[in-house]
């Protein structure tokens, strides 16, 4: 299959470079999958009401995105991790020197999903029961992160939500990247003052 023109070599090493391309729709559906089965372990196992079972899948959610803003500023954009070089931050920035590679934009599945089993493994120790739904909503949350930054990138601004986020994160690809590193919200770029500037936001 021919490459897109939008699309690039990561790496020299067939198996890195291979490992390197994600379809985004495949890895969606996968972490969909993934927090509709923890949910489904959760909710049978639970005695509490709907409300309560819906809240923590919330909370899940939120935690995600608070693991978002501090992974994609404190992990993606740092070179080195003491004396090692950073591979995630490698990666990263291949993405922003290639924002439209479509393959580019999400963890590679087998890398993510021993990711979310160490996840898994964290939340069922310092929550047991209810960490399957917390580990769900947090799925979920990821799930949803992986397609709006795909719509971000590739589909671009559909509607008046979708025009914020792509102005949001397009600050961050294309003016400041030590702004604007929340994707799927700005909540923690409000609330750890990393917001950009009203100037930085007009693309006219």
């Amino acid at each position: 299959m021919e490459k897109s023109k939008f699309e690039a070599t990561f790496s020299r090493n067939k198996f890195i470079e291979r490992l390197s391309r994600t379809n985004t729709y495949a890895a969606v559906s996968t972490y969909i999958v993934i927090s509709a089965l923890s949910f489904a372990f959760g909710f049978g196992r639970l005695e509490m009401t709907l409300l309560a079972k819906l809240g923590l899948l919330l909370f899940g959610l939120l935690l995600f995105s608070l693991a978002e803003y501090l992974i994609h500023r404190y992990v993606y954009h740092f070179a080195k991790i003491g004396p090692f070089r950073n591979p995630a931050y490698e990666l990263h920035d291949f993405h922003h020197h290639h924002p439209k590679d479509k393959k580019r934009l999400a963890m590679p599945i087998p890398v993510a999903i021993l990711v979310a089993l160490f996840l898994l493994s964290i939340f069922w120790l310092l929550a047991g029961k209810l960490g399957l739904l917390l580990f769900s909503g947090f799925m979920l949350g990821y799930a949803g992160y992986l397609f709006l930054h795909y719509l971000i990138h590739i589909i671009g601004p559909v509607n008046p939500i979708m025009k914020y986020l792509w102005v949001h994160h397009s600050v961050h690809h294309f003016k400041d990247d030590h702004r604007a590193y929340g994707v799927s919200s700005p909540l923690w770029d409000w609330v750890f003052q990393s917001m950009p500037t009203k100037e930085q936001t007009n693309f006219k």
